[in-house]
């Protein structure tokens, strides 16, 4: 490349840098009066400020895992459920660790004592743990991933 070329090209990249920087905070600024952040806390009804996972389902409703429960939030109030050991419907346990809405609909929650299908009609959860002597059981019991695939298998990642 000739001086003379290196001089333009520089002289246009020097240009294009100087009118970047100026659009640039222009237009952040622009957005940020655009972008608005609201704080759902347990003053609210949250089990627990610490959210592990979230979903959001057909009808609308937020899914929040959490160590102490899993809470359903229509936007303005809050349905917690938890785990009771003398509730065979409840959750297998409180400390909720993922939640994921499937394909059809259906709420699957991931606690330290399994995984967890939603029944909406009951509202009452079917508990999936770990056995030892079944093949077909989950691997572990600590569901920490609830996945599906684009043949609608759901994937579960696991600690032991």
């Amino acid at each position: 490349m000739r001086l003379e070329q290196m001089r333009t090209l520089g002289s246009v990249l020097a240009v294009c840098a100087a009118l970047t920087a100026s659009f640039v905070p222009a237009s952040s600024q622009a957005w940020q009066q655009y972008i608005r952040f609201d704080r759902i806390t347990p003053a609210d009804g949250l089990p627990e400020e610490y959210v592990m996972s979230m979903a959001q389902d057909s009808f609308g409703y937020i899914w929040f895992a959490t160590g102490a429960g899993l809470a359903r939030y229509d936007g303005h109030d809050f349905r917690v459920y938890r785990g009771d050991p003398n509730d065979p419907g409840a959750l297998s346990s409180s400390t909720v660790i993922s939640v994921y809405v499937d394909r059809e609909g259906t709420v699957w929650a991931g606690t330290d004592a399994g995984l967890n299908r939603f029944d909406r009609a009951t509202e009452t959860f079917e508990h999936f743990r770990h056995d030892p002597d079944d093949p077909n059981s989950l691997g572990g019991n600590v569901v920490k991933e609830i996945f599906e695939d684009s043949r609608g298998n759901l994937w579960i990642g696991h600690w032991f």
